[in-house]
């Protein structure tokens, strides 16, 4: 990918390239499509175990209350979710689950963790950094931080947690948005529940005064699944 758009950089690097018809520009993880594609991954682990006591301990561990958390909080990207089971899975004790959840989350999207590897809200300042330190290689690009509000807002007063646009690739470098094959082409999407999180972890931060006008109008509105949403989230 080039560092502004979605198509394939076909004549980046050195040498002389052949194109076949097999090669795609884009390699896609679905997500976690639901809990059971979850539980899949989980059974996996439990086919690799020697054992029924070992297997049977794996669901004591991982109960179907904890898929479903995993799930609503963690789904999208593949890896946040697998490093919940793998914390989950190494504490051996049962009464674990939510607090390792809560923790991978928290990793992800707080403020408090901004410097943490990985953390979104930080990949996210990294990119707004260099927007601004070299903004003549940026001038075909609007602002991430409108971007997001916009998603934020849309999410507030419509319920709103899906977000699609044409060619926006920092918000992928940026770890917020996804590339999807849509109808053919690649868009990029923001629809993660830790992108969600972490957006609003931002805007508490850098503008409060926005949030508070949007969660005064998310409790105005007569949406009811903006109010689903609100308290399922906040």
């Amino acid at each position: 990918l080039s560092i502004r758009t979605l198509h394939w950089a076909m004549s980046s690097g050195d040498g002389v390239k052949e194109y076949g018809s097999p090669m795609f520009p884009h390699i896609e993880f679905v997500g976690w499509q639901d809990e059971a594609s979850i539980q899949s991954f989980i059974d996996r682990i439990k086919d690799q175990l020697p054992d029924d006591e070992s297997k049977q301990m794996i669901d004591t561990l991982i109960p179907p209350e904890a898929v479903s958390m995993l799930h609503k909080r963690l789904t999208g990207r593949f890896r946040p979710a697998v490093t919940a089971i793998e914390g989950i899975i190494s504490t051996n004790d049962p009464n674990k689950w939510e607090s390792i959840i809560d923790n991978t989350e928290a990793m992800l999207t707080s403020w408090k963790d901004k410097e943490r590897r990985g953390n979104i809200i930080g990949e996210f300042m990294r990119v707004q950094t260099k927007m601004t330190k070299h903004p003549e290689q940026f001038t075909s690009c609007s602002s991430i931080e409108e971007t997001l509000g916009l998603f934020l807002y849309r999410w507030y007063l419509l319920g709103e947690t899906k977000f699609i646009l044409e060619d926006e690739a920092l918000l992928v470098e940026a770890a917020l948005g996804r590339i999807k094959i849509l109808s053919g082409d690649a868009r990029v999407v923001i629809d993660e529940p830790i992108v969600l999180k972490s957006v609003q972890n931002y805007f508490k931060q850098k503008d409060p005064l926005f949030v508070a006008a949007a969660e005064r109008a998310m409790l105005t509105s007569n949406n009811a699944s903006v109010h689903g949403n609100m308290w399922e989230t906040m």
